[in-house]
């Protein structure tokens, strides 16, 4: 066991089934429950709720905070019934308080399509080991063969590995900005991301 297995998501950090059309309710539920738990202050709730939320996929938006995190943590929240903002679909909130990469392991879930399909559906059990990384109970989601192997890379093709460093990791805003920039490419672009942070 490594350091980053001491970090996990408790059912308690979950609010399922919130009767909102609110993204901001969403994080405002989210910021209270991590600053019930002394894992952020007050700076970090004012900057959460100050900041545009960001689309992850399928109705998921991710929040943080360059302020005010204290430990890690992480809080997520749901509608009951997805809703439009700006012609995106909002059905869920992930907030995150960052202090160190113990937390990366989850981060890196949000990613995969499977955790995400038992974030929009799942309950609190499914949910909390979707996101600790653990067998998901009575899971509502399969994963195809395709969907989990690793692409290929055709013939003739340029392969390179690029590692932004920056020794605060690659927080939520510059990674979208990052992701819209690449989204525009006429490349085709198979990505593998790090949430590590790296030291030099």
């Amino acid at each position: 066991m490594g350091e980053a297995d001491d970090f996990s998501v408790n059912a308690d950090n979950l609010s399922l089934n919130v009767d909102t059309q609110s993204l901001l309710t969403l994080i405002a539920i989210n910021a209270g429950k991590l600053e019930q738990q002394s894992a952020v202050n007050n700076q970090y709730v004012s900057e959460v709720i100050a900041n545009p939320a960001l689309p992850l996929a399928q109705g998921l938006w991710v929040t943080d905070a360059a302020v005010g995190n204290q430990k890690n943590a992480l809080a997520f929240s749901r509608a009951v019934q997805p809703f439009q903002l700006n012609n995106k679909a909002v059905h869920g909130v992930v907030t995150v308080a960052y202090v160190n990469d113990q937390i990366n392991d989850t981060l890196a879930r949000l990613l995969d399509p499977q955790v995400q399909q038992v974030l929009l559906n799942g309950d609190s059990a499914q949910i909390a080991a979707a996101l600790n990384g653990k067998p998901i109970p009575q899971a509502t989601t399969q994963t195809t063969s395709t969907a989990s192997a690793a692409p290929s890379v055709a013939a003739g093709s340029v392969v390179g590995t690029f590692t932004i460093r920056n020794e605060h990791g690659l927080h939520a805003r510059p990674s979208a900005i990052l992701v819209n920039e690449v989204k525009n490419s006429p490349l085709r672009l198979l990505w593998k991301i790090s949430l590590a942070v790296g030291h030099r």
